[in-house]
C-alpha cells in the first residue's frame, strides 16, 4: 500500500500525533517513515534545536522498530515537505490539521498547502484527539473508475485495521433536479409521481452501490453503504457523524493541479470533518 510515508512535526504534542499516526502505518506496511521537522531562519541555534528535535524523536521512535529516517531542513515547512515528497517519491504524506478547522482555519496553513500540492495521497490527522486507531472508516464513491481508486485504498486500510467501511454514494436525485431547474425558470413538466420517481431511483442507485458492497464482502470486509439525495460533501460528512467515523477517504479531484477548486469535495472534507481524512490519488486532477 505504502512504502514511503513523509510526516511533518514541529516537536508541539499536537504534531506528535500525527507522527504517531503515521508511525502506525509505517508498521503496518513495513514502509520507511520520514520525519522532517522545517525550520525558517538562518541562525545556528534554530538549526541546532530543529536537529536536537528529530535526534529526540528518533530515540523515542526506536523502540517501536520503524524504518525511521529523519531530517532537520531550513525554509517554509509546507514547501519543505512538498518538494521533498515529490523529489523523493513519497506515496504517503501526513500532516496534523492545525489550521484547518474551527474559528482559526487559515487558508494558508501548512496542512491546507500540502493538500493541495502534493501529488501523493495526503492524511490530514485529527490531532484534537487522542492516538487512535481506525476503526470505521467512510469512503465516498460516485461508481466512476477514478473514485474506485480511493474506494479501493480504503478497502485496503479497513482490511489492515479490522475496521468496517461504509461507501456512501451522494445524488442529486430527481425531486432536487426539478426543484432547480423550475427555480432557474426553465419550462420543465415534474412527473406525475414524483415520489414514486424519486424512490424507484434510489433503489437504482442502492442497487449499483450495494454490488460493489458485495466484491468487497467477499474479501472478508465489513461493509455498509449508504446512498443519500444530497451534494457529495454533506452526504460524507453526515455520514461520517452518524457513523463515528475514525477516517474518511476521498479522491482528490478538484484538489491539485491546474483544476485546482476551493470548492471541491476533498477540499471541504479536509476543512470540515471532524475525523482525521485521506485525500487519495485518483489520477484525475
Amino acid at each position: 500500500m505504502f512504502q514511503n510515508i513523509l510526516v511533518g512535526t514541529d516537536g508541539s504534542e499536537r504534531a506528535g500525533r500525527a507522527v504517531a499516526q503515521a508511525t502506525d502505518l509505517a508498521l503496518a506496511n513495513d514502509a520507511t517513515l520520514h520525519v522532517i521537522h522545517a525550520y525558517e531562519g538562518t541562525r545556528e541555534s534554530i538549526a541546532a534545536a530543529a536537529r536536537n528535535t528529530v535526534e529526540r524523536l528518533a530515540v523515542d521512535l526506536a523502540a517501536t522498530g520503524v524504518r525511521l529516517r529523519t531530517y532537520a531542513l531550513q525554509g517554509n515547512p509546507a514547501d519543505v515537505m512538498i518538494e521533498w515528497s515529490q523529489r523523493n517519491d513519497a506515496d504517503l504524506v501526513v500532516v496534523g490539521n492545525r489550521g484547518m478547522t474551527g474559528r482559526g482555519r487559515l487558508l494558508g496553513s501548512i496542512p491546507n498547502a500540502v493538500a493541495h500540492h502534493v501529488t501523493a495521497a495526503v492524511m490530514i490527522v485529527q490531532t484534537q484527539r487522542e492516538r487512535q486507531g481506525f476503526g470505521v472508516i467512510v469512503v465516498g464513491t460516485d461508481g466512476l473508475e477514478r473514485a474506485e481508486r480511493a474506494v479501493a485504498l480504503a478497502a485496503e486500510l479497513a482490511h489492515a485495521s479490522g475496521a468496517s467501511l461504509h461507501l456512501v454514494l451522494a445524488y442529486k436525485g430527481v425531486a432536487q433536479a426539478t426543484a432547480d431547474a423550475l427555480a432557474a425558470g426553465a419550462v420543465v413538466t415534474p412527473p406525475s409521481d414524483l415520489e414514486a420517481e424519486a424512490s424507484e431511483e434510489a433503489a437504482t442507485i442502492g442497487d449499483a452501490i450495494e454490488a460493489q458492497a458485495e466484491a468487497l464482502r467477499a474479501r472478508g470486509l465489513s461493509v455498509a453503504t449508504h446512498t443519500v439525495p444530497a451534494s457529495p460533501a454533506s452526504a460524507i460528512l453526515d455520514i461520517a457523524t452518524e457513523v463515528g467515523a475514525d477516517l474518511v477517504v476521498v479522491g482528490n479531484r478538484g484538489m491539485t493541479g491546474a483544476k485546482r477548486v476551493l470548492g471541491s469535495v476533498p477540499n471541504a472534507l479536509a476543512h470540515q470533518a471532524t475525523c482525521s481524512v485521506l485525500i487519495a490519488p485518483t489520477g484525475d486532477p
